[in-house]
């Protein structure tokens, strides 16, 4: 199965010494990857460690790339080629 799943990545772990805070972390809740430190936190409520091992970064090895959408009326033109008009 193939997920997609939501990381932001921080340059910085917020708060320094303190990160377990809640308040050093962005509004947003989710997963944070830090570049300084290669860990990775879920901020919820409250701050979770979830570490700085191999998972982390296997995690970010295969970002999602949007496929190419294609217009409206450029699909029905293929669409009416196709059916000869």
């Amino acid at each position: 199965m193939k997920f997609i799943i939501d990381i932001t990545i921080l340059d910085n772990r917020p708060g320094g010494a303190d990160w377990t805070s809640r308040s050093s972390w962005p509004e947003d809740k989710g997963l944070y990857y830090c570049k300084d430190t290669k860990d990775m936190y879920l901020v919820d409520s409250y701050i979770n460690y979830i570490g700085s091992n191999r998972a982390a970064e296997k995690l970010l090895e295969n970002p999602y790339v949007p496929e190419a959408q294609v217009s409206e009326s450029l699909f029905l033109k293929a669409l009416a080629a196709c059916n000869g008009r």
